[in-house]
């Protein structure tokens, strides 16, 4: 009786919750998004444009995961942050992540299918972000922002200890568990 009561409530919660517009992000491991994603990169964020969904051009720097055979300089990402309908209505999502041209990005990404998540499509970029807000991390002064979802731990990570712990993940995703804190050096 109590899990058939649960599983009503937790409909309820679910159903209302999309009806009003809330989002509920699950937490995602470092492993997961590294499976999830068909190539990670480190670049720079040329230039943001809204549409019917925000296309974001990214200067590749890095290819950390999978170099596609032609090694693009550049790629553009489709997100669902803000979209803008036939009647000129801007809509927002709060589980994407933002972008700001000039800003140093480290991503996690998965080829855009251009299939919206409830039907129809979309015009179909190269990207879209692995993980949503999970998959995108800002780079700043050589560090990457990492925050761990499952232990709730965040810090500045050099990248030249960050690089080597993901790579480590990418060659196991299943057994390498990664060691990115240094409480010493990585307070913020």
């Amino acid at each position: 009786m109590n899990r058939i009561l649960a599983a009503v409530l937790g409909c309820f919660f679910i159903l209302g919750a999309a009806s009003d517009g809330f989002c509920l992000m699950l937490p995602a491991r470092i492993q997961d998004l590294v499976k999830r994603s068909d190539v990670i990169i480190i670049g720079e964020v040329l230039d943001v444009t809204i549409e019917e969904n925000t296309y974001v051009r990214i200067k590749v720097i890095q290819y950390l995961k999978n170099k596609p055979n032609d090694e693009r300089s550049e790629v553009i990402i489709r997100t669902l942050l803000h979209g803008k309908e036939a009647d000129e209505t801007i809509w927002y999502q709060t589980d994407e992540p933002e972008f700001e041209a000039g800003e140093q990005v480290f991503l996690f990404l998965k080829k855009d299918t251009g299939i919206a998540p409830f039907g129809g499509k979309y015009t179909t970029k190269d990207y879209i972000v692995s993980g949503n807000l999970h998959g995108k991390h800002q780079i700043k002064d050589n560090k990457v922002d990492y925050r761990d979802t499952m232990t709730g731990k965040s810090a500045s990570i050099p990248l030249e200890r960050f690089i080597p712990e993901l790579k480590k993940v990418i060659e196991d995703p299943i057994g390498h568990m990664p060691n990115f804190f240094n409480d010493e050096e990585d307070k913020k």
